[in-house]
């Protein structure tokens, strides 16, 4: 049986086995095996182990860049909480990528709502959901918005990507 670190590595299924502590679980060989050499008997498990397994579903690579289910409640006349689902292909770099919120007066960039927050949250690649949470400043004048923006942002790349604009009315205190 071949060690790597702490997992001992299991014969006829390729399975990656240990039990708590990275002590090695006990495998049998198979009857063809068991005429082998230990040495070439352990390089075959260990091929036949190398075969990657399917990630969670979650951190699977997305296909594509993308936001959707758009879900927003004012939470006060100064605040409100977004929340979305988003896919994450990873072409952006897998560190340093994030979702930003903003609240608009109209579709354009420049229309933010003055005074409200540019606010972000991390995101992995795959898929996943996010909530962030635009505030306002106090002392700054009422609005209204009537859309949120929504961007992939990456650091590393500089530059915003996949942005979706979303039709939802607040009036700001």
């Amino acid at each position: 049986m071949a060690r790597t670190r702490g997992l001992a590595l299991i014969g006829l299924a390729g399975l990656l086995c240990a039990a708590p502590g990275g002590a090695p679980v006990a495998a049998s060989r198979s009857p063809a095996s068991r005429n082998q050499s230990p040495a070439t008997s352990d390089r075959r498990e260990a091929a036949r182990s190398s075969v990657p397994f399917p990630a969670p579903a979650s951190k699977r690579s997305a296909a594509r860049n993308e936001i959707r289910n758009f879900r927003a409640e004012s939470l006060s006349g100064t605040e409100m909480e977004v929340t979305v689902d988003y896919a994450y292909a990873g072409d952006h770099g897998a560190k340093d990528v994030f979702l930003h919120a903003m609240a608009l007066q109209s579709h354009d960039w420049a229309s933010r709502v003055p005074g409200t927050s540019f606010p972000d949250a991390a995101i992995h690649v795959g898929d996943g959901s996010v909530t962030i949470h635009i505030r306002k400043l106090p002392d700054t004048p009422r609005a209204t918005s009537s859309k949120v923006r929504i961007c992939m942002v990456s650091l590393p790349f500089r530059t915003a990507f996949a942005c979706r604009t979303f039709e939802c009315a607040k009036a700001w205190e």
